[in-house]
């Protein structure tokens, strides 16, 4: 009987231990979760933080409109963006001034000088995707001169003023210590930014 046994059930471990062996090699490993959560988790993390405007010649240039008889002529002072974990967008600018000179006089230039604070809401719609709302420029001033004399701020000139938009969804693209925003005008060329603080 001890033998019956063993010559009976001996095939059938074998068997076993093969399909095992079989299943083993050609079974697809288990996927892993899928990444698109935390692909977007980690773009929300790398946007919170400090930023400031490193790169915008190019944007600006974009963004003029190609019958205007002024062109971008410089930039000056500082301007910050801040994205916090509770979804508030700060913008502080610290006399951030843009200067367009008139094509047929270039020595006539007019500067337009912004400070103080904007603040918004976002929150990351998606891959790349930042949907703002609530704007609050309350805090932020806009000055104009054309060769030393105060004058009134055109709103083209205004419009090209890198602040975060009042509203709508804007794209942007962040790794490591990089962020890029494109603003929401046609053709526009992205913006630069480099992280200064958490």
């Amino acid at each position: 009987m001890k033998s019956l046994t063993g010559r009976f059930f001996l095939p059938l471990l074998l068997g076993a231990a093969l399909a095992l062996s079989a299943c083993s090699l050609t079974a697809s490993p288990t996927p892993p979760p899928a990444t698109a959560t935390a692909s977007q988790s980690s773009a929300e993390d790398c946007l919170i933080g400090e930023w400031e405007l490193n790169d915008f010649a190019d944007t600006i240039t974009s963004m003029l409109p190609s019958g205007i008889q002024f062109q971008y002529a410089g930039t000056g002072g500082r301007i910050h963006w801040t994205f916090t974990a509770g979804g508030i967008a700060e913008v502080n600018a610290n006399n951030f001034s843009l200067a367009f000179a008139d094509k047929n006089d270039p020595s006539m230039v007019v500067n337009v000088t912004t400070n103080g604070q904007a603040l918004r809401t976002y929150q990351v719609a998606g891959p790349g995707q930042i949907a703002i709302s609530n704007p609050d420029d309350s805090q932020l001033t806009y000055t104009a001169t054309v060769d030393g004399v105060t004058v009134n701020v055109d709103q083209l000139f205004q419009g090209l003023v890198p602040i975060i938009p009042a509203q709508g969804t804007i794209s942007y693209q962040c790794q490591g210590n990089s962020l890029s925003v494109t603003p929401p005008s046609p053709g526009a060329v992205p913006e630069g930014f480099s992280k200064i603080g958490p």
